[in-house]
């Protein structure tokens, strides 16, 4: 039996999945306008009955708002390899995440992280886990050491 999914966790599903789909439709998520989401058909495809509005509205509009200096963070901390050939569920599962550390400051570092993780492995491929796992926990733990 599946265990029940968190509400937050929940808002964070339905935030990658409009990213994911703003970007498909008009590669780029900087056109991104909460008006045209249709709430409905996605908690319904989903079988989700709720999700947190709140948290979502924070941060989709941190997202958007704050695109370039997210993409840039993760560019820096995504050494071998060039942003725009990541895959898109991770670029959008890390930008979730960059935001909410950065910008919302939503949740404690591990728990942005565990949700990246779990959000990799529920959408991404066998290893997406562990690479965002690897660049968030780095990101986290190399600026942690410069603020202190």
């Amino acid at each position: 039996m599946a265990k029940p999914l968190h509400l937050r966790h929940k808002t964070r599903v339905l935030l990658l999945q409009k990213l994911f789909e703003r970007y498909v439709k008009n590669k780029s998520i900087q056109v991104f306008d909460q008006s045209d989401i249709d709430f409905q058909s996605l908690l319904q495809i989903n079988g989700f009955q709720d999700y947190a509005k709140e948290l979502y509205e924070k941060l989709s509009s941190c997202v958007s708002k704050n695109l370039a200096t997210i993409d840039s963070k993760i560019q820096v901390y995504s050494t071998e390899r060039n942003i725009d050939t990541l895959p898109l569920i991770d670029i959008c599962i890390l930008r979730i995440a960059v935001c909410e550390k950065y910008f919302a400051r939503t949740a404690e570092d591990k728990v942005i992280i565990n949700e990246a993780i779990e959000l990799a492995k529920e959408f991404g491929g066998i290893e997406d886990g562990a690479f965002v796992n690897a660049i968030l926990d780095n990101m986290f733990k190399k600026e942690a050491k410069v603020t202190s």
